[in-house]
């Protein structure tokens, strides 16, 4: 998925995430609850293509029971079952 895929997705789970660049260390990208910050990473631009698959971990461990969680999990179930 790519990082907009899943931050839709957060914000559809009213999971708080963000985005914030600084043009001399590459992009920061975080994951909130309660107006705390409970993850962060700061990627460097040859990194960016890993922004999607971060926030998409990161939300998964720190959100197992939520909308996100299960509605992803059930989107992998069934393309595997397709591919079958």
């Amino acid at each position: 998925m790519n990082p907009w895929q899943v931050i839709e997705l957060l914000y559809d789970s009213e999971i708080n995430a963000g985005l914030e660049t600084d043009w001399n260390r590459g992009v920061r990208v975080w994951i909130a609850a309660g107006g705390r910050r409970l993850a962060q990473h700061t990627f460097a631009r040859d990194e960016f293509a890993e922004v999607g698959t971060w926030l998409d971990r990161e939300a998964r461990l720190l959100f197992p029971r939520s909308q996100y969680a299960t509605e992803v999990q059930t989107w992998e179930t069934e393309a595997g079952r397709s591919k079958r």
